[in-house]
């Protein structure tokens, strides 16, 4: 177990998502604060969402 999922309600969804902006280890999340990691996280996911649509798009536009 990493560190971080040592800590309350971070599990290991929890901890790829932290990892995935950066954060590692329980000193950068406290650096940074669990609202500005969470609307990080949201931002990452969001960003991958729209691409992902757009990608189906073009591949939808394609085929016609």
């Amino acid at each position: 177990m990493g560190e971080l999922e040592k800590l309350p309600n971070i599990g290991k969804e929890m901890v790829r998502q932290l990892n995935e902006i950066g954060v590692t280890t329980p000193e950068q999340l406290r650096a940074m604060g669990s609202k500005q990691a969470w609307s990080n996280i949201k931002d990452v996911f969001k960003e991958a969402k729209q691409s992902a649509t757009k990608t189906v798009v073009k591949t939808m536009r394609k085929k016609r």
